[in-house]
């Protein structure tokens, strides 16, 4: 790209040159270590407004060089850039200058460009990479903020995680496994007590009850044969009542006698019964309480997500 300056501006922008330099003296006057950075920086001014653009970037390119653009005065920084991409694009350096406008751009982002001191073709190369870099800046700011908002939802995602997981202990807390181990002489016990055992209650409470009605029964008929008058007595009894007290004695003994063995019967079906369906160990949960100051239930906790990410506390 080859710019040259009109001739009608050539007075402009030397006007324009030296008020700002003025400028730029007065603001240097209270560091007198800077001098010589001042000094400098009007040589290479001096050799661009001749029109001695190689000369003058050179002196440029010294004067910014390494480590040095960082002491520098602001004031200085920004008209030493500015000059040195206007003297890049005057020796066909294109994307020197726009870099150099870009690093400017970085240290004072409101920077403009004089229109009466540079030509149209430095202020439209400027324009562009001002555009550039906003644009850049914005996809920079896009990029931070999906990756902030990417972050906050991972992070609420692991809180919500966590909080289940609290939640799981805490359940697994309150309660308790018990192994239950059975005995199997406790299954040879009849009357429902096996059935027990094993966990067949209903079972067991109809041989239980079954159990304890046969042997009320048994008791009972033999208490009432047991109060007949004895044969020995049955000849002061008429004939007519001897027969009676014979077959009442008789009807007594053999119900008794059917009743023990129904009550027999019972006791060995429970024990076959408790023995075949034996169940060595039954696995049982229960509930237990936790200690108050174990009790996750008793704490406070809150969730938030803000602009610095997700946060969960957790009182007590």
């Amino acid at each position: 790209m080859t710019v040259a300056f009109r001739p009608p501006l050539v007075l402009v922008a030397r006007a324009v040159g030296l008020l700002v330099t003025a400028l730029v003296a007065s603001a240097c006057l209270a560091a007198p270590a800077q001098a010589d950075e001042l000094a400098d920086f009007e040589t290479a001014r001096a050799l661009y407004e001749a029109q001695r653009y190689p000369e003058s970037v050179e002196c440029l390119e010294r004067l910014l060089a390494g480590d040095a653009a960082q002491r520098l005065n602001r004031a200085i920084l920004l008209e030493a850039r500015k000059y040195l991409a206007a003297g890049f694009l005057f020796v066909s350096r294109p994307a020197e200058a726009e870099r150099e406008f870009a690093l400017l751009l970085a240290v004072d982002p409101e920077y403009q460009l004089d229109s009466g001191l540079f030509p149209a073709e430095i202020r439209v190369v400027f324009t562009r990479v001002r555009a550039r870099v906003v644009r850049e800046e914005r996809e920079r700011a896009a990029r931070v903020e999906r990756a902030e908002t990417a972050l906050r939802a991972a992070e609420a995602a692991r809180i919500l995680r966590e909080s289940d997981r609290l939640a799981v202990l805490r359940n697994l807390a309150m309660r308790e496994t018990v192994i239950e181990t059975h005995s199997r002489w406790l299954a040879s016990l009849p009357f429902g007590v096996g059935q027990f055992q094993n966990g067949h209650a209903a079972l067991g409470a109809a041989l239980a009850v079954g159990g304890g009605a046969l042997a009320g029964a048994a008791i009972t008929l033999k208490l009432l044969h047991d109060a007949l008058p004895t044969p020995s007595t049955w000849a002061l009894l008429l004939p007519a009542d001897q027969a009676a007290a014979s077959a009442l004695e008789r009807g007594y003994r053999i119900a008794n006698q059917l009743a023990m063995a129904a009550l027999a019967t019972l006791a060995v079906v429970g024990v076959i019964d408790a023995q075949i369906r034996f169940v060595p160990a039954v696995t049982r949960v229960r509930s237990r309480p936790l200690p108050p100051d174990a009790d996750p239930q008793d704490a406070s906790a809150t969730l938030g997500i803000g602009p610095s990410g997700a946060r969960f506390l957790l009182r007590f």
